[in-house]
């Protein structure tokens, strides 16, 4: 699929590959909104130079990094992280089935919380400086609770298909991005967290779980709600993530 030309310091490879193989590697969901401006001022800058979108050779980034199948197998998984405006110039103008190579960087990740890190990294060195999104600014959440309740040692909160408790990072952003004015009214990340902790000591007794209502749905397996009251993690079993937006404005 592609050929390593250069392997950088921080394990990041360097590697020659095809558009297509570009092409079918989703945007990660942590990009910021597609700016359709941005992806004219490209198509108008390569009419005015005489280019073609071949000349879009360079610029992409793709992360990879493990997730667990609908089958519980922990797969690799790679999504584009860099590149995305160029990548959807290419989809508008190349023709069906052309390809030509193209060079992009890999690096491997182990969670959400590195995959934000790289993508800030790539973004704070860029000359062209874009407007802070609701991606973006929702990517500073998943990154404080990927690091406290992500990693290693918890990992409550996981990439790819998952089992409750344990809550899947892209359900947990989807439900974030629905909720724009609550979080930008929020006063920081280290704040709705401290929230997070009160929201689930309030709610860790059985008696409470019945009466709050936030295993909104009959569990089928009784071992579930169990097994998030051994974890110390009631969140895991709000199939509706009524806790994002009561953390957010302290509903609690």
């Amino acid at each position: 699929m592609y050929s390593v030309l250069h392997k950088y310091n921080d394990g990041t490879e360097l590697v020659c590959t095809t558009i297509q193989h570009i092409l079918r590697t989703p945007v990660w969901h942590g990009n910021r909104i597609l700016d359709v401006k941005h992806v004219q001022e490209i198509k108008d800058s390569l009419k005015m130079n005489d280019r073609s979108i071949k000349n879009l050779d360079s610029g992409y980034h793709i992360i990879v990094f493990n997730e667990i199948d609908a089958g519980g197998v922990s797969v690799q998984q790679s999504y584009l992280i860099d590149g995305q405006h160029r990548r959807a110039v290419i989809e508008q103008e190349l023709p069906l089935f052309e390809d030509f190579n193209v060079t992009c960087s890999i690096t491997y990740v182990q969670n959400e919380s590195e995959a934000i890190a790289k993508f800030n990294e790539i973004n704070s060195s860029k000359p062209i400086k874009f407007s802070e999104d609701i991606s973006q600014i929702t990517n500073r959440y998943i990154d404080a609770l990927v690091r406290i309740y992500g990693n290693k040692k918890l990992n409550y909160i996981r990439n790819g298909k998952t089992t409750r408790p344990y809550c899947p990072v892209e359900d947990i952003r989807t439900h974030f991005l629905t909720l724009e004015k609550e979080v930008r009214s929020c006063p920081s990340a280290d704040h709705f967290i401290k929230n997070l902790e009160k929201w689930n000591s309030i709610h860790l007794t059985e008696p409470e779980l019945e009466i709050s209502g936030i295993a909104s749905r009959p569990i089928k397996d009784m071992k579930i709600k169990e097994r998030a009251i051994k974890m110390h993690w009631v969140l895991g079993i709000d199939y509706h993530f009524k806790w994002i937006k009561d953390c957010l404005t302290g509903s609690i």
